[in-house]
């Protein structure tokens, strides 16, 4: 799921636009630094989109289910059952 997904599921599940503009990873680690993050925290934060990208993220497993006992549930799924809450910021 990219970063694009996210934003047109907060968008459908808000019915408010949810505008998503891309960052350049080291604009984000910089970003994230001098809003008070350390270094070993903001560089592995940063690295997040470089994953993303790379794939490591696109394996689905039924990690969910077995941990909890429940289906997984879609971002849409989730972002719409939490439409007040997200409404409210």
């Amino acid at each position: 799921m990219t970063d694009a997904d996210i934003a047109a599921a907060l968008s459908e599940a808000t019915g408010r636009h949810v505008h998503h503009e891309r960052v350049d990873d080291t604009h984000i680690v910089a970003a994230l630094l001098a809003n008070g993050i350390s270094t070993p925290f903001a560089q592995p934060l940063g690295a997040d989109g470089i994953a993303r990208r790379n794939g490591w993220f696109d394996i689905t497993t039924h990690a969910v289910p077995r941990l909890t006992g429940r289906p997984a549930t879609s971002i849409l799924d989730y972002f719409t059952t939490q439409r007040a809450e997200l409404l409210a910021v």
